[in-house]
């Protein structure tokens, strides 16, 4: 092997820096080209939320709903319910969405 004076590295090496400032350079025109995509911004829709009073047996399923302002009204008929069937039924408060 052949020992390279330091004139030839450093020719050598200044060789090597002009060939990636041109790989560089290639590649920014590349990504130039390239259009960027547009972005769509998220829509966020607040569905706005109303709470009414659920009427549930035993196993939670909601049997029959009524407005907030007729609480009273609910746990009548939960009440009723419970001694008609034997079964504990009981209120709930539920977020729906308004209409």
């Amino acid at each position: 092997m052949n020992r390279m004076s330091n004139k030839d590295r450093i020719a050598h090496a200044a060789a090597e820096a002009q060939a990636k400032e041109k790989e560089k350079a290639a590649a920014k025109e590349v990504k130039k080209e390239t259009k960027p995509k547009a972005r769509t911004k998220k829509v966020v829709v607040s569905a706005r939320m109303k709470v009414v009073w659920e009427v549930c047996g035993g196993s939670g399923v909601a049997l029959k709903a009524f407005p907030y302002s007729e609480k009273a009204g609910a746990d009548a008929d939960a009440a009723a319910r419970t001694n008609s069937t034997g079964k504990q039924h009981s209120v709930r408060a539920s977020k729906v969405p308004m209409e």
